[in-house]
Order: structure tokens, then C-alpha cells, then sequence
């Protein structure tokens, strides 16, 4: 990819992820993959977790193709685990 192109400025409400299983160690991930805009390149951000068992709103700003992601993580953890697209 070269220069800025396209950046985009937005925001998602009301987005989250609530676990189904409770007491299984894991949480319900709401996740988010995109570029970013920065020093003058674009720089991959796979997976960032924005909702953890919980729903609410996301801002952001230079930023491209932003996807979604269904996501699993154990209790205390960080990791991203059995990510899916939430739709095709």
C-alpha cells in the first residue's frame, strides 16, 4: 500500500461480545483488525480487543480496512483465541 488513500474516521455503537458459557475460563471477545495510518505508512493491527464481555462504542480515526472478529480468550490472558469472522 502507498500513501494515505483512503483514511477513514468513524465509529461502531453498541458492539460488544457477551459470553454464553459462563465458568468455562474463557471470555467473549469483541475484536477488531485494521490499518492504521502512522509516521507516513500504514502499519497492520491484528486483532485488537475492544469489547471483553461487554457492549459499547469504538471511535477511530485513519484507519482502513477495519474487520471484525468473534474472538475467545482465557480468563486473565490477553491472547486471541478461536477467532471467526461474525459474517461472511
Amino acid at each position: 500500500m502507498t500513501g494515505p488513500g483512503s483514511i477513514y474516521g468513524g465509529s461502531f455503537s453498541n458492539t460488544g461480545a457477551r459470553d454464553k458459557i459462563s465458568g468455562n475460563g474463557l471470555q467473549e471477545v469483541f475484536a477488531l483488525s485494521y490499518y492504521s495510518w502512522s509516521g507516513g505508512a500504514w502499519h497492520y493491527d491484528p486483532r485488537y480487543a475492544v469489547k471483553v464481555n461487554s457492549f459499547g462504542s469504538w471511535t477511530f480515526n485513519n484507519k482502513k480496512n477495519i474487520k471484525p472478529w468473534a474472538c475467545d480468550r482465557k480468563v486473565g490472558t490477553t491472547k486471541l483465541i478461536n477467532c471467526r469472522a461474525p459474517w461472511k
